[in-house]
C-alpha cells in the first residue's frame, strides 16, 4: 500500500545555506563584502556597507554584473586565479551615480566550490592589514569554517567549526562554548579547544553569561572563570553571552596565554557568538522537524497496519476523484497494487455492473456519507464478486479534500449463504429419506418374503427360480441401503470415555488380516508407545477405521498392495493435544475431480456401493471434535484422521 502520508525524507531536509543564511554571515563582516558568481560574474549576495560603497538598495545589487562597477586602471576587468589563491589588487570602482574612485579589491575564491568567491573592498584610505589583525589567508580559512558550520547537520560538528573560525582570528589556545543546562543550574561545555578551562560552571556563572566581561592579569578575576584563568596563567580571558537579551542560551569564552594584540579581536567576540547562536538555533530547527516527521511516520505506521488489519477494502481518492491510496484488502479484492493505481480515475479500476461515479459526486458536492449499495465488481482477472460499497467524504475545514470509498467483498458471505441453504435443503431431503426408508422397508420384507413362498412352492429344476434369486438378492440389497440411509440419518448419542486407539487399531487389524491375505494385501502398522488415549466412543471409532481398511482393500483387491497404518502423536491447537492417524495404500489413488465429493452423502464410484460409508465416517470424526481429510495421487491414497487426547478434552 502506498503511504499515508507523503513524506519527504530526512535527509532531503538538511538544506543547505541558501542566500538568507549567506546575507546573515555577511552582515557580520566589518568590510565590504561581494559574493560573485565565477561564470557569469554576477553579483549574488552583498552586505549593506557593500552596497553603500556602490550605491546600490540591497534588492537592486544581486544580480548586477561586476563588471559595471569594477575594472583594472587599464581598463581591463580583473581576474581570478583558478587554483583558489587570493588576489589583491588596485581597481578603478565606478559607483552607480557615475562617480569613480581607487579602491583595493581582494578576492577570495572558495576552497571547496569553483562557483562562488567573495571579493573585499577596501578605500584607498585604508590598509588590507586594518581588515583583520590576521593574514588574507587566515582570514579566508576562517570563513571556509563558518560556512562549513552553516552546512552541517550535526550540532557538535558545527560548532567546532566556528571554534575552528575563532581560533585562527583570535590565536587563542582555549575555547568553549558553554550552554545553559535544562534545569538552569549550571553551564556545561558542548565543545571546546584546549583544556584549561572547565567543563561545567557553577549556579553563579549565569550571572556572567547575562553580559560581555573581559579579564587580563592587571585586574582582578571576578567568578570561578576568571579565578581559573588566573591559576591557568593565562594573559586574557573574554565571554559573551549567547542568545538574546531576553533569552540567554549560554556563554562563548575565549582565553590565551598572549595578550591581544588588536582590539578589534573584541570587537568580533559579540559576532561570534550571534553566529554560535545562529547554529543553535538552526540545529534545533531542524530537530524540532526531524521530531514532526517521526511522529507522523510513527502515525503513518499506526494508521497503514490498521488499514492492512482491517479486511473491507479502502481506496482514498483525491477531489478530482483519482486514486491516491489502496490499503493491503483492497488490492487483494481487486488484483492491482496501490502503486500501480495510483492517479487512475477510480472507475478505471473499480469496475462494476452499476455505475458509482454519481454516488461518489454527491458526497464530493454535498459533503455527506452515502448509504452502502450491493453490487457485482469485477476484479483484474475479470471474475466478478458481490461487493457491498459506501463512500465517505473527507471534509477539512468544512471544504471536502477527497473521498473514501469502503467495500466490502460479499463473496464469502454470498458463499455460506449458499452452503447455509445447501445445509438447510440436504436436511430437509435427509428427513424425507428417513421416512421414506422407514416406509420402504415394510413393502421390501414383504416382497422378499413372497419370493421366498414362492421360491419354495416351485420345484429346484423350475427355470423361474432363477428369477426369484436374482429379485431376492435386489431386495437384499436394497434393504441394506435402507439401513445406511437410516443409519445416517438417526441422530446417534455417543457414549464418551477414555480409549486406546493404538490398542483399538491393533485388534481390527488382526481380524482383517485373514481377509487380507488372499488378496496378496500386506499390512504395515506402527504406533508410538505411551500414546495417551482419546476422548471418544469406542463401537462408532471402530466402525470409522474398518470402513477406511476396507475401502482401501476394495482399492486394492484386484493387484494387491500395501496398508500402512501409523498412530503418532499429532499437533496441538489450543489447549487440545490431538492423536494422528494415518491410514496409507498403494492402490490406484482417488481421480482429482472426486476428492471434493468423497464424504459427499450418495456419492459412490463402486456399482454396488451406498455412497454413505465415508459420509457416516466423517460425521463420526466430527462428532468426535476431531477431523478427517484425505490426498491422493496416482498410485496411493492417505486418510488422515485427527482425534482429541482424552486428558486433553476433559481439562
Amino acid at each position: 500500500m502506498s503511504s499515508v502520508l507523503q513524506l519527504n525524507k530526512l535527509s532531503l531536509l538538511r538544506r543547505k545555506p541558501g542566500i538568507a543564511e549567506l546575507n546573515q554571515v555577511l552582515e557580520l563582516i566589518p568590510r565590504a563584502v561581494l559574493v560573485i558568481e565565477s561564470r557569469s560574474r554576477d553579483i549574488i549576495s552583498a552586505n549593506i556597507l557593500a552596497c553603500t560603497l556602490l550605491h546600490l538598495s540591497p534588492s537592486a545589487i544581486q544580480k548586477e554584473n561586476i563588471d559595471a562597477y569594477l575594472r583594472h586602471p587599464n581598463g581591463t576587468r580583473y581576474q581570478i586565479e583558478s587554483d583558489g589563491n587570493l588576489d589583491s589588487d588596485i581597481y578603478i570602482l565606478k559607483r552607480k551615480d557615475g562617480t569613480e574612485s581607487e579602491i583595493k579589491g581582494i578576492i577570495t575564491s572558495f576552497k571547496t566550490s569553483t562557483d562562488w568567491y567573495v571579493l573585499t573592498l577596501i578605500p584607498e584610505t585604508e590598509t588590507a592589514e586594518s581588515i583583520l589583525p590576521l593574514s588574507i589567508a587566515d582570514f579566508q580559512e576562517s570563513h571556509q569554517h563558518l560556512l562549513k558550520a552553516l552546512s552541517e547537520s550535526k550540532l557538535t560538528t558545527a560548532l567546532s567549526n566556528v571554534l575552528k573560525s575563532i581560533q585562527i582570528i583570535f590565536a587563542a589556545e582555549n575555547i568553549a562554548i558553554y550552554q545553559v543546562s535544562s534545569q538552569q543550574t549550571e553551564l556545561r561545555s558542548l565543545v571546546s579547544i584546549g583544556d584549561s578551562l572547565p567543563p561545567k560552571l557553577p549556579p553563579q556563572s549565569l550571572i556572567l553569561a547575562r553580559q560581555e566581561h573581559y579579564w587580563s592579569q592587571s585586574t582582578k578575576p571576578k567568578g570561578r572563570l576568571q579565578k581559573v584563568a588566573r591559576d591557568q596563567n593565562f594573559a586574557y580571558l573574554a565571554s559573551n553571552p549567547i542568545g538574546t537579551a531576553n533569552a540567554t542560551i549560554g556563554l562563548l569564552v575565549i582565553g590565551g596565554f598572549h595578550p591581544l594584540e588588536n582590539q578589534f579581536s573584541l570587537d568580533i567576540l559579540p559576532i561570534m557568538a550571534n553566529i554560535v547562536n545562529h547554529v543553535i538555533q538552526r540545529y534545533a530547527s531542524f530537530q524540532n522537524i526531524k521530531s514532526n516527521l517521526d511522529r507522523q511516520r510513527r502515525f503513518r505506521d499506526y494508521v497503514e497496519t490498521v488499514q492492512n488489519a482491517i479486511e473491507d477494502c479502502i481506496i482514498v481518492l483525491s477531489k478530482d476523484l483519482r486514486i491516491i491510496q489502496m490499503n493491503r484488502s483492497a488490492e487483494l479484492a481487486l488484483g492491482y497494487m496501490g502503486s500501480e493505481a495510483q492517479n487512475f480515475y477510480f472507475d478505471d479500476i473499480i469496475i462494476g455492473t452499476d455505475n458509482l461515479r454519481p454516488d461518489i459526486q454527491s458526497a464530493v458536492e454535498i459533503g455527506q456519507p452515502v448509504k452502502h449499495r450491493e453490487t457485482h465488481l469485477f476484479r483484474r482477472s475479470g471474475e466478478s464478486f458481490l461487493a457491498r460499497v459506501s463512500t465517505l467524504p473527507v471534509v477539512v475545514e468544512d471544504n471536502v479534500e477527497g473521498v473514501i470509498i469502503l467495500i466490502r467483498d460479499m463473496s464469502e458471505h454470498e458463499y455460506i449463504q449458499a452452503q447455509a441453504q445447501l445445509l438447510e435443503q440436504q436436511a430437509s431431503l435427509g428427513e424425507v429419506m428417513a421416512i421414506f426408508a422407514h416406509e420402504v422397508r415394510n413393502p421390501i420384507n414383504n416382497l422378499s418374503t413372497g419370493l421366498q413362498l414362492m421360491a419354495y412352492n416351485m420345484a429346484a429344476e423350475d427355470p423361474n427360480q432363477d428369477i426369484i434369486t436374482r429379485l431376492q438378492s435386489d431386495c437384499d440389497r436394497l434393504e441394506a441401503q435402507m439401513k445406511s440411509v437410516l443409519a445416517f440419518s438417526r441422530p446417534t448419542d455417543y457414549e464418551m470415555d477414555a480409549v486406546d486407539i493404538g490398542l483399538l487399531i491393533n485388534r481390527l487389524s488382526e481380524r482383517l488380516k485373514p481377509r487380507m491375505t488372499p488378496l496378496n494385501i500386506e499390512l504395515m502398522l506402527q504406533i508410538t508407545p505411551d500414546l495417551p488415549p482419546v476422548h471418544g466412543d469406542h463401537r462408532p471409532l471402530e466402525q470409522v477405521f474398518s470402513n477406511l481398511i476396507n475401502n482401501a482393500m476394495q482399492a486394492m483387491k484386484d493387484l494387491g498392495g500395501t496398508i500402512a497404518i501409523r498412530v503418532s502423536h499429532g499437533e496441538n491447537y489450543g489447549d487440545l493435544h490431538y492423536i494422528e492417524i494415518n491410514i496409507a495404500d498403494n492402490g490406484p489413488g482417488i481421480p482429482k475431480e472426486n476428492l471434493d465429493k468423497v464424504f459427499l452423502p450418495f456419492f459412490t464410484t463402486r456399482s454396488k456401493g451406498t455412497g454413505l460409508g465415508l459420509a457416516i465416517t466423517k460425521r463420526i470424526i466430527t462428532a468426535h471434535r476431531g477431523n478427517i481429510s484425505v490426498d491422493s495421487f496416482p498410485g496411493g491414497t492417505v486418510f488422515k484422521i485427527l482425534l482429541p487426547a482424552a486428558l486433553a478434552s476433559n481439562n
